[in-house]
């Protein structure tokens, strides 16, 4: 038997830590990219990381042109990423 499943049985729940994320089925990250490897506030990698997990149908990204290594970085992204598109 499942723990969830158990801990239900007996009135409790998971900490919110270990319950399963919320998987938005019909959601897909757009994003349109230049130069955006250096950006401070963290951009693609923090995006990607945080918001493809969730998304069931996955993302896509299109790179206008990106000289800093922001093509390459999401050509490794949509290796790790199954669910991620990329275009120029």
């Amino acid at each position: 038997m499942e723990l969830q499943s158990l801990l239900k049985m007996v009135g409790m729940q998971m900490p919110a830590q270990e319950q399963k994320r919320p998987v938005l089925e019909d959601t897909v990250l757009c994003m349109i990219v230049k130069n955006e490897i250096f950006n401070p506030a963290g951009g693609l990698h923090q995006a990607l990381d945080t918001m493809l997990k969730h998304l069931q149908a996955g993302g896509v990204i299109v790179d206008t042109g990106s000289t800093d290594g922001t093509r390459e970085y999401l050509e490794w992204a949509a290796a790790h990423f199954p669910n991620l598109k990329v275009y120029d």
